[in-house]
């Protein structure tokens, strides 16, 4: 995954998304089983896509990338010259 990749939607096909970033997200646990009451912190993988067919055409949206690939398909190419 990478930015400009196109992916459609697996439920709607009609529905297809580029990449515009790949992030890391820091999430932080207030929990206090932790050592000495620090809280933990999560890096968990993030993509922004914009939808460029389908009903939301044109909305930004944010995905998990265990979610994203979950639900989308990578649109592949003869030739991916760029």
């Amino acid at each position: 995954m990478k930015k400009g990749d196109l992916y459609y939607l697996t439920t709607i096909p009609k529905t297809k998304v580029l990449i515009t970033k790949n992030y890391n997200k820091r999430k932080f646990h207030d929990d206090d089983s932790h050592f000495n009451a620090f809280p933990s912190i999560s890096i968990v993988p993030c993509i922004d896509v914009i939808v460029v067919a389908g009903e939301h055409y044109g909305a930004r949206e944010t995905y998990v990338q265990s979610e994203f690939k979950h639900y989308f398909k990578k649109i592949e190419f003869d030739n991916e010259n760029r």
